[in-house]
């Protein structure tokens, strides 16, 4: 299994009645966001290791939802133990 971080927070200063989702869809919301990130990136990775290193990689997800806006940015880090595994693990994040 890889190892996921994620680091997802809030931002806006809209009021709780202007907010498009209360607290409870906006928890129920991030959740879901969580996990279905957290399953791209168990499927897309599953089993990789480096080649050289035997290290596994690992990713941390960091993102900001705007309550403004209700848009949510994310963004993916994935740490390695090299250059090479580095470049072999984003290209199976992005197939």
């Amino acid at each position: 299994m890889i190892d996921v971080a994620f680091n997802i927070r809030t931002t806006g200063d809209a009021s709780a009645e202007d907010r498009l989702l209360d607290d409870y869809e906006l928890r129920q919301m991030l959740d879901h966001t969580r996990s279905q990130i957290n399953q791209h990136v168990q499927d897309a990775l599953a089993g990789m290791r480096c080649p050289e290193h035997d290290e596994p990689p690992r990713v941390t997800i960091t993102g900001t939802y705007n309550t403004e806006t209700d848009q949510l940015d994310v963004s993916y880090n994935v740490d390695t133990c090299c250059k090479l595994f580095l470049m072999q693990a984003i290209t199976a994040l992005n197939r």
